[in-house]
């Protein structure tokens, strides 16, 4: 969303003015406190499995208090985080939304039902803890911990891999492991709950038959026997269909193993779909651009370029095409009418409309002016252009900052986000030289003007004299800011002889 430096320091400045009590979403705090809530909600889901299939699982247990700290954890960590922190509103033109009253709104239709159902299970589990056998007991562990919280888990797991700007392969790779180490403890929970609750007893006098523990002789095993073997049987769930027949035992018949395995071939449908269309559908761009990017590297390679030339010419496409590349202008060429003429003016390009010498002009104009910009990326320290040498182009700055040095190297100025230069060159009649230099500060990304088209500017005169004002007081500027530096340099320089004589 910030593209230039400039634009980062004016949201900083904005949050730090106007709202200093609200976070901000791509802030380090949001971050680390996501990080936090993620590798709580992992190792509750980690020690779950763990907990359950002991020979008696109770409130007494370290590993449940444990359990129930990851809990607290959660809660007094994700609630207030998400009621302080901002959001990112709209689709197409996006903003940071930070104040109190609209992120409790947000908050309100999204997750605030998902957090506090988990906050009542954690107040319900401290201060009023049931009986280890109780039937209720177990529920709420299961829904709170499962139904819920993995949603919440999935969610923080992409914003993670975001901000660490994972590739594609390790980012799958991750999800369906995180996926796949779920649905197993999930499994695994459920089976020994099952079996709680039809026994109605953790240590059942006379277990049924058709139990899987009493088939497996588990009731009086170790609980990491227990553990391995119910561990198993959900892989094999995972697997195949597995014990879906009538067990010799009263004829009972196993609904949770059927239930599992459906469960489980969604998730592998799920998964096997998903990264499928990832990887040949909406990552085509980007499939694309790696193809575009090994090409540039093997002709460098094969030229014999030097590494900074690499590394420069890398960072350069990496900055035009962002990881994407497709051909913007084919797709323009597809698209006609107002259509064509509204996309041309929110691809970057409706800053011209912020331009002051500009807004007075109608809108057919401002797009027949887009229509002739040509976009130039430069990287930071690039000379944009040299002094005295013919000006053929005026620039406009779509993102980033350049800096203007006069003749003896004075700089003059830093401009930003939104301004203009090198309109001097083509507005002079006799001498069409520039009489600055101008370089990128940061990348940056600008729309340049040719000298031929910018007789549509000269056609409207108020616009055209308002521009010829600006170039005119900047050019006189840096004529006194020069003369006033050479001075400075000239006493410098007597000032060392005097002391060296």
């Amino acid at each position: 969303m910030f593209k230039s430096y400039a634009s980062l320091c004016a949201e900083r400045h904005r949050q730090f003015t106007k709202y200093p009590f609200t976070i901000h979403p791509f802030s380090k705090l949001r971050m680390w406190a996501e990080a936090v809530v993620f590798s709580t909600l992992l190792l509750m889901i980690l020690l779950l499995p763990i907990w359950i299939s002991s020979t008696s699982p109770s409130d007494d247990d370290p590993l449940y208090i444990l359990l129930l700290c990851t809990h607290v954890v959660f809660v007094a960590v994700n609630i207030p985080i998400n009621i302080l922190t901002g959001f990112v509103d709209g689709k197409n033109r996006q903003r940071i939304e930070l104040n109190h009253y609209k992120i409790l709104k947000n908050y309100i239709l999204s997750w605030m039902l998902v957090d506090f159902v988990q906050l009542f299970c954690v107040l319900h589990e401290t201060s009023m803890l049931p009986e280890p056998k109780s039937y209720p007991h177990i529920v709420r562990t299961v829904c709170s911990v499962v139904s819920i919280e993995y949603f919440v888990m999935v969610k923080y797991h992409s914003n993670i891999c975001t901000v660490l700007r994972m590739k594609v392969p390790l980012k799958t790779a991750l999800e369906v492991l995180m996926h796949g180490t779920t649905y197993l403890s999930w499994n695994v929970l459920i089976q020994f709950v099952v079996e709680y609750y039809i026994e109605g007893d953790y240590q059942p006098v006379q277990p049924r038959n058709s139990s899987w523990i009493t088939i497996g002789d588990l009731w009086d095993k170790p609980g990491e026997v227990r553990l391995m073997y119910s561990l198993m049987r959900a892989v094999n769930m995972l697997r195949k269909n597995s014990n879906l027949h009538l067990l010799p035992y009263d004829g009972d018949f196993e609904i949770f193993t059927t239930f599992a395995f459906i469960i489980a071939q969604c998730v592998v449908l799920h998964c096997t779909l998903k990264y499928m269309i990832a990887l040949f559908g909406t990552q085509s761009s980007k499939a694309k651009y790696y193809m575009m990017s090994h090409q540039i590297q093997t002709y460098m390679h094969k030229r014999r370029f030097p590494t900074w030339i690499k590394k420069k010419v890398l960072k350069f496409y990496a900055i035009r095409f962002r990881s994407h590349f497709f051909v913007e202008s084919t797709m323009l060429d597809c698209v006609t009418g107002q259509l064509h003429e509204d996309i041309i003016m929110h691809t970057g390009r409706h800053m011209v409309r912020e331009v002051t010498f500009l807004k007075q002009l109608p809108w057919a104009v401002l797009i027949e002016i887009s229509l002739k910009f040509q976009l130039a990326i430069f990287i930071e320290g690039d000379i944009i252009y040299k002094i005295n040498t013919i000006g053929n182009c005026m620039y406009f700055i779509n993102k980033g900052t350049v800096a203007l040095y006069t003749k003896s190297g004075y700089e003059l100025i830093h401009i930003e986000d939104g301004d203009h230069f090198g309109e001097t060159a083509l507005m002079s009649e006799d001498v069409k030289l520039r009489f600055v230099s101008a370089v990128a500060v940061t990348n940056c990304e600008l729309f340049s003007l040719s000298r031929e088209n910018f007789e549509i500017i000269e056609r409207y005169r108020t616009a055209y004299d308002e521009l010829k004002k600006v170039g005119v007081k900047r050019h006189q500027w840096a004529m006194v800011m020069d003369e006033q530096f050479k001075a400075q340099l000239r006493e410098q320089k007597n000032d060392r002889y005097n002391s060296n004589s």
